[in-house]
């Protein structure tokens, strides 16, 4: 049977206009513009390395241009781990946090999981009553003869 809700336009924009959407498109946003600074403040250090490339003789132009392409590799990689470094645990933290039961659901998953209390009380009471009919039936009894 189709479920009409997930079709519902209203749902989708709940979605994209809350409160986390937000949220994710401010680190989204944040993360952009730590790259962006580092990578132009690279280019405005490395600004005349990189026009003088041209007038360099051509393989010391390629050394040269290799050296200032891993300088710029290694200052971006450090700029993402340091997103990584504080994005991973909040990451963490919010899973963790969504993940969590409410009362109720931990209610409900014990029923599920070990059966309701009356029924497992019955059960108990049918236990009991065999018990004491297995109990009642190894009593000896008294011979007559």
């Amino acid at each position: 049977m189709p479920n009409f809700s997930r079709l519902s336009p209203g749902t989708g924009f709940k979605r994209m206009f809350s409160l986390q959407a937000a949220l994710e498109l401010g680190k989204s946003l944040a993360k952009f513009g730590v790259v962006a600074l580092v990578a132009i403040l690279m280019l405005r250090h490395d600004t005349k390395q990189l026009l003088s490339l041209g007038t360099e003789p051509p393989l010391r132009a390629a050394v040269h241009a290799g050296k200032l392409c891993a300088q710029a590799f290694l200052a971006l990689a450090a700029s993402l781990l340091i997103i990584a470094a504080i994005d991973a645990p909040y990451q963490l933290w919010a899973y963790a946090r969504k993940m969590r039961m409410s009362r109720d659901e931990v209610r409900r998953e014990m029923k599920e999981s070990e059966g309701s209390p009356e029924v497992k009380g019955r059960i108990r009471q049918a236990q009991q009553a065999m018990a004491r009919r297995r109990m009642m039936q190894e009593v000896p009894k008294p011979m007559l003869s």
